[in-house]
């Protein structure tokens, strides 16, 4: 297929985005990062076109690009606020109850620029949802939404229920 895979092996666990900056040399273009619970048939293709759209309408400002679904318990994600535009305005990971602004949430799946990497601390547990889209966002830079196609799924196979649904779409 023509991709290079590079992996680490946490002894610790990193978080999200504490993964992701200790592969900071081996990223100087853009990359995806794509969650290790996230089954699903996003097209890939298409959201990095949408990431490359979205860098020539707001220049270097661009740090990702997100893929985003709709979800029937938004407590359990990042929320994903965006005006008219597809440009991220609010992002609050797993918020109680009565926080709750949208259904629309993070895929867990997303297209990233190498400056992204700035806002994460060497060798520090850390979170694109909790830490990373906040403070790139108080920063003033851009963000961008991008829902998945009603062609496409997105499950989270973290629990049991989701894993055997996953297994059920594509059987061995």
């Amino acid at each position: 297929f023509g991709v290079t895979v590079t992996y680490s092996h946490e002894r610790v666990l990193m978080g999200t985005a504490g993964a992701a900056k200790r592969l900071a040399p081996f990223l100087d273009e853009p990359f995806v990062v794509a969650y290790g619970d996230v089954f699903t048939n996003l097209n890939l293709t298409r959201l990095i076109a949408a990431h490359h759209a979205y860098q020539r309408l707001e220049s270097c400002d661009t740090l990702a690009t997100l893929a985003l679904y709709q979800v029937p318990n938004p407590t359990a994600c990042g929320l994903v606020e965006l005006d008219a535009a597809g440009r991220v305005t609010r992002f609050v990971e797993k918020p109680p109850p009565d926080q709750v602004f949208t259904d629309l949430a993070n895929a867990g799946v997303m297209v990233c620029e190498p400056e992204i990497l700035r806002f994460i601390p060497e060798e520090t547990s850390f979170d694109f949802g909790r830490e990373v889209f906040p403070a790139a966002l108080a920063a003033g830079k851009a963000l961008w939404g991008q829902a998945i196609d009603h062609t496409e799924y997105l499950i989270d196979i973290g629990t049991p229920a989701n894993y055997d649904r996953a297994q059920q779409l594509c059987p061995a």
